[in-house]
């Protein structure tokens, strides 16, 4: 059996043919579809490189294909492309026996039609709400979230399998059809997150009640292609806890567009020195070992499905501060919830923290045993449970 999944992620093939990415996927993330089924393809934009340039990932391997879309940027860029797109994907659809989502998408919001024509099962992995999934504030941004959120219900109750990194607020607000009909063999559901914690990615802090640190360590990690992660609002947020006397640095995990905006505010506001920025790591053993030196994770964030990046932290031991958006709130307690444009509250939690060193203890240890429930022997076995009842609606 062969599954086709299409990923809203730029891909990108060297001049070998060997294909890389600098986001989450590599081929030790697609055991979770080659553990179910023979074959996979990765439908995606891709753009031609002539090699690595040390950043990225590997995705080729065995039992691994691509389908190349355009590499376009943006709906402006993809709408131009996308009867092209639709003809590729088409073509593509006839050799493979599934089809698996990651949603919301906007390539899957526009190829959805052709998808559905196809005829063939497929599944939705929904990572997060449709709601604001642009980032972005305006009559018409507003109006495109909420024809994306009303897609992503239609998408939901009529995929064979929808799954959802959440345990309970995703599903509340995209219902599918396996909730409305729990006896029909040909519809299921799942509950799971992406990410991938083993053993050795677990660290606790185990730090010592009377060894306060005199300099505090913050910690963010988020790209920096929108403001969906407020990294504006943590350095405002910093220069008010640095103005109130404690001895912080912040420091920040990722990269993308608007870093250099990002730097030029540090530097406004005085605060240059306090704030690092490491760019995009994508080794993971070694975002982790960044964690591992820092005291306090601040991550405001306008939607999340369940952030990875928190509970990375979490499993490290760190006490986090993040906003009650979609799934955060299943992971971090209500006294550690901020509204994400609240500088001023940020600026008071992390003051609160940075003076109770018991309670950052304290929470670090609740978050690092939280965090265990999202080891990966445990989500894999969701995940081959969930792909395997697709694959076998392809036998059937």
């Amino acid at each position: 059996m062969k599954a086709l999944v299409l990923y809203e992620l730029h891909f990108y093939r060297d001049r070998n043919g060997e294909y890389w990415s600098k986001r989450v996927v590599d081929y030790k993330f697609l055991d979770r579809y080659l553990n179910v089924f023979e074959r996979i393809s990765i439908c995606a934009r891709v753009s031609q490189i002539e090699q690595n340039d040390g950043t990225m990932m590997k995705v080729s391997g065995p039992n691994v294909s691509f389908v190349d879309l355009p590499d376009t940027m943006g709906i402006s860029e993809t709408l131009p492309k996308l009867s092209i797109m639709k003809r590729i994907l088409k073509k593509a659809i006839k050799e493979h026996d599934a089809i698996i989502l990651r949603v919301p998408s906007m390539l899957t919001i526009l190829l959805y039609h052709e998808i559905k024509k196809a005829g063939i099962p497929y599944s939705a992995d929904v990572a997060l709400s449709g709601t604001n999934m642009i980032p972005k504030k305006g009559f018409i941004w507003d109006r495109a979230n909420k024809l994306i959120d009303k897609r992503l219900k239609k998408i939901c109750m009529e995929a064979n399998g929808v799954s959802y990194v959440t345990e309970h607020v995703l599903q509340q607000a995209y219902p599918c059809r396996a909730m409305k009909e729990p006896d029909n063999p040909d519809y299921f559901t799942g509950s799971f997150s992406t990410i991938e914690l083993n053993d050795e990615d677990f660290f606790p802090c185990n730090w010592i009640e009377n060894d306060k640190p005199d300099r505090f360590i913050l910690v963010h990690c988020g790209y920096m292609d929108d403001d969906r992660k407020c990294h504006a609002n943590v350095i405002r947020a910093v220069k008010k806890v640095i103005d109130r006397g404690f001895n912080v640095e912040i420091r920040f995990i990722g990269d993308g567009a608007l870093r250099k905006s990002h730097e030029a505010l540090a530097s406004e506001l005085g605060i240059a020195d306090y704030c690092k920025f490491y760019g995009l790591i994508t080794n993971k053993d070694k975002v982790l070992s960044e964690l591992r030196k820092c005291h306090l994770f601040v991550f405001p964030t306008k939607a999340e499905g369940l952030p990875r990046s928190v509970l990375e932290a979490m499993a490290q031991g760190l006490p986090c501060i993040s906003s009650p958006v979609d799934g955060v709130p299943e992971l971090i307690s209500d006294d550690c919830l901020v509204d994400w444009w609240d500088i001023d509250g940020y600026a008071d939690k992390i003051c609160e923290f940075l003076s109770d060193w018991s309670k950052m203890i304290q929470v670090g240890n609740r978050n690092y045993n939280k965090a265990l429930e999202y080891h990966n022997d445990i989500l894999k076995q969701k995940r081959r449970s969930f792909y395997q009842k697709l694959y076998n609606l392809c036998e059937k």
